[in-house]
């Protein structure tokens, strides 16, 4: 994980700055979830 995706991962959710996997995984499924890839399913 790049530093500029934690940063801007912790500026979305700025009570997580432990750089824990827990944290990681809930920012990027909360990225994945306001920006889908493309070709990806949507519910």
């Amino acid at each position: 994980m790049s530093k500029r995706t934690t940063a801007f991962i912790e500026a979305l959710h700025p009570e997580n700055t432990t750089n824990s996997s827990t944290t990681t995984k809930r920012g990027m499924g909360s990225l994945r979830s306001m920006a889908p890839a493309p070709g990806a399913p949507r519910d």
